[in-house]
């Protein structure tokens, strides 16, 4: 029985629309509709270091638990250990074929989140400000606050994913950037697309 943070989602009939019919063999679009509705599902769930669980997660958690719920299996450990089963399995597709569902991983594989697609989106939480663009479920341990160096990121403007303190499950804006260690899409351009 799923509680908490998936209390009420139905893993075994996606929602349509997410990808258009006939786009993948319906066992895929099935896959990739189910890891974004799962992921969506623990928005707002803490950040705990290490956290693999509903009552928080890191990244790396985030995405072994949603994968452990919507099938196929990725190890539990950190977004470089996830990055190498991809790859070893032959998993990693290019950054400029992703679908939603896909895991793409940022700063050298120091974090990881999951492929929201093209959404709008209140952007900073907790505005009415909207962002509308590519986006990423992620657990942010984001804290800028006291002598944690954020540079000139804080503001929350322009869709900048990199602002604020948020220590949870979030969806926000995706930075692509195949040489900034800041943005997703550092290592060798490729997405995981676990089977």
């Amino acid at each position: 029985m799923i509680s908490g943070g998936l209390a009420g989602v139905e893993t075994t009939a996606p929602p349509s629309g997410l990808l258009r019919q006939g786009q993948l063999p319906d066992s895929t679009l099935a896959i990739r509709e189910l890891v974004l509705r799962i992921a969506r599902a623990f928005t707002d769930t803490p950040y705990v270091w290490g956290g693999k669980t509903e009552t928080g997660f890191d990244c790396s958690g985030l995405v072994h638990e949603v994968f452990e719920l919507a099938g196929p299996k990725l190890p539990v450990g950190t977004a470089a250990i996830q990055y190498n089963t991809c790859k070893d399995n032959g998993w990693l597709i290019p950054l400029d074929e992703r679908l939603l569902g896909d895991i793409v991983w940022k700063s050298l594989l120091g974090h990881v989140g999951i492929f929201g697609g093209t959404n709008t989106i209140t952007w900073p939480p907790s505005t009415t400000n909207s962002f509308t663009g590519e986006t990423v479920v992620h657990a942010s341990g984001r804290n800028c606050t006291g002598a944690t160096a954020c540079g000139t990121q804080v503001a929350c403007v322009n869709g900048n994913p990199a602002c604020g303190t948020f220590r949870r499950v979030i969806e926000s804006p995706l930075r692509l950037n195949a040489t900034s260690t800041d943005a997703f899409g550092v290592p060798a351009d490729k997405v995981g697309r676990p089977k």
